[in-house]
């Protein structure tokens, strides 16, 4: 009996086509390699003493059914938005395991936004590419400040710009517009600074 497909607008919200019984996720097969749950975090220091992270580490424990080389990746999301992202391979072995995603601190720290972070879009890839397990939401960070991670050698204050506007040769109009911040410079040296004005629009205007 074939049974044709309405091409119509219809709502199926409305209707109830049917329940079925109870089932545990745990009755069905499990993926080759499956997230067990089992999450932990650390900043980790380049060397001893270094007195700020590299990186932050997210430990992720795997339940292997299948042994082989698989690639884990994720995304580190704050209140903000997307962080960094990271993925590595793994040769994997046989049973529970944990493995781990190293996020770049220095990217924490531009991003200048304030843990816990979120691990997002977790998911492992087999060596053909496909997808083997995924979460979507996967696990919320320990707190964490962003100035606790690397910098560049040169940090600029974002709470410190202004403005001023110049009239050089004092004829009513304005023949530039400066902007001043203040920047905490690690290692001397020349630097090269650029940056781009827009309008109320948001509007790029021309140099």
């Amino acid at each position: 009996m074939i049974i044709p497909l309405l091409t119509r607008n219809v709502n199926f919200g409305k209707f109830k086509v049917h329940t079925t019984g109870a089932y545990l996720a745990s009755q069905f097969e499990a993926p080759l390699v499956a997230f067990s749950g089992s999450f932990s975090d650390s900043g980790q220091v380049p060397y001893t003493g270094a007195g700020y992270y590299n990186r932050l580490r997210v430990n992720i424990g795997l339940n292997v059914q299948q042994g082989g080389t698989y690639t884990i990746a994720g995304q580190l999301d704050g209140a903000a938005g997307p962080i960094a992202v990271a993925g590595t391979s793994f040769n994997l072995n046989l049973g529970n395991q944990t493995i781990y995603l190293d996020f770049s601190g220095q990217a924490i720290f531009h991003h200048r936004q304030n843990g816990p972070y979120q691990l997002r879009f977790l998911r492992v890839l087999d060596s053909s590419g496909q997808e083997v397990d995924y979460l979507y939401n996967a696990y919320t960070t320990d707190a964490y400040s962003y100035s606790q991670f690397q910098n560049s050698s040169t940090i600029i204050d974002a709470s410190s710009f202004g403005h001023q506007t110049l009239d050089l040769n004092k004829d009513g109009d304005y023949e530039y517009l400066r902007v001043t911040f203040k920047a905490k410079v690690h290692l001397n040296g020349n630097y090269i600074l650029s940056a781009q004005l827009k309008d109320s629009s948001g509007m790029l205007l021309p140099p």
